[in-house]
């Protein structure tokens, strides 16, 4: 095919005057001529660019890394706790775990325990986080539940009393701890009360605001 000629002339650059120059090889010669004075401004530009680009990429994997593993992970939590009348004032815990998650929890541990206490005072339940016991000691898969007995205790007077002007109330607490399919250290704190009328209309109890933080 035919290309087009380069057009020439007089072209003057700065005070120099040069007849009959072709306008590309002037173009060309300026290009290389800027190229050649800032080498090192463009190098480092392009060097920050794919830096840039690199760290952008880096961190989109990270962030899919992250989000398959909390797909993926376990989830061990309280699937239902009940409050059982057994007469005479007394009542029993029954507390069930559930793993949540799509891969199984290791080396589960538990805590747990009741008290009644003036509402005003529930943050002083908290688990005595040294004594955890290996009440469950083979793998939770996928969906699977687990028991978790709290105990029985009898109310006295004054806690039916109280319960039923709502200023106190039965609080259930404890932690569960488990290891993860990719061996992270997992934990799951729960608080659960009940106050008013004895015996409890249903046997569920409500979960509190606070006590109830996990991994």
């Amino acid at each position: 095919g035919q290309y087009p000629r380069a057009e020439t002339g007089v072209y003057e650059i700065g005070a120099i005057s040069i007849p009959n120059a072709n306008r590309w090889e002037i173009t060309s010669s300026c290009i290389s001529g800027f190229a050649g004075e800032n080498a090192g401004g463009l190098t480092a530009w392009a060097t920050f660019l794919l830096t840039l680009v690199t760290g952008g990429l880096v961190w989109v994997a990270l962030e899919q890394f992250q989000t398959t593993r909390a797909q993926l992970r376990a989830y061990l939590l309280p699937e239902q706790i009940g409050i059982f009348d057994t007469g005479e004032f007394t009542f029993t815990v029954d507390l069930w775990f559930k793993n949540y998650g799509a891969t199984p929890a290791h080396n589960v541990q538990t805590i747990g325990d009741m008290q009644i206490l003036p509402m005003t005072d529930e943050d002083r339940v908290i688990p005595s986080y040294g004594r955890l016991d290996v009440v469950y000691p083979f793998t939770i898969g996928p969906t699977g539940r687990m028991p978790k007995p709290i105990g029985t205790r009898q109310l006295t007077g004054a806690e039916l009393q109280g319960m039923a002007v709502r200023t106190h109330a039965i609080y259930v607490y404890g932690k569960v701890q488990y290891t993860d399919a990719f061996d992270r250290l997992r934990y799951s704190n729960f608080r659960y009360f009940y106050t008013g009328v004895w015996p409890p209309p249903i046997p569920a109890m409500a979960i509190a605001k606070r006590g109830n933080e996990s991994t």
